[in-house]
């Protein structure tokens, strides 16, 4: 669907806590954008996570495949129960771990999801005989290797 600074209709909707159309999309402005993003950051509680490499690899996440997906990713790599919701319990695994290990084992369980999502969906939309994930496939990996490099830059 319609997107704009990597917002979606679906997301934009849930923050206006109202139905929107396609022009609010296209029509929305970087301020507006910066207002959704900070509002996604404390309603998802992402912005909780204490330290700020990990904070940012999930969020990532968050933005990428939406809230429960993206926290989904942070509890598999704590090894909590993945419910997607950052809770109390969520919290307080977080700084029993090292943080560069931790946003790594993140982007891991991103590249895991990666895999089951060309693997299990074989839709050809577009009908041009390559399956969709497939094709974005290059894109999804080559932005957790960013992710990767910057976490390893940061350390």
């Amino acid at each position: 669907g319609a997107t704009k600074f990597g917002i979606t209709q679906d997301g934009l909707e849930e923050f206006q806590r109202r139905p929107v159309h396609r022009e609010e999309i296209r029509g929305l402005t970087l301020e507006r954008a910066r207002e959704f993003y900070a509002w996604l950051l404390a309603d998802s509680r992402v912005g909780e996570v204490p330290n700020a490499i990990v904070r940012e690899v999930v969020f990532d996440a968050v933005v990428n495949h939406g809230r429960r997906p993206g926290i989904r990713l942070l509890q598999r790599a704590l090894g909590v129960r993945d419910d997607g919701v950052i809770g109390l319990k969520t919290l307080a695994a977080i700084p029993e771990q090292e943080p560069i290990r931790l946003a790594a084992r993140a982007l891991t369980e991103r590249l895991r999801l990666y895999g089951r999502l060309i693997s299990g969906n074989l839709t050809d939309a577009d009908r041009d005989g390559i399956p969709d994930n497939t094709e974005f496939a290059a894109g999804w990996i080559n932005r957790a290797a960013a992710l990767m490099d910057w976490v390893q830059q940061a350390a």
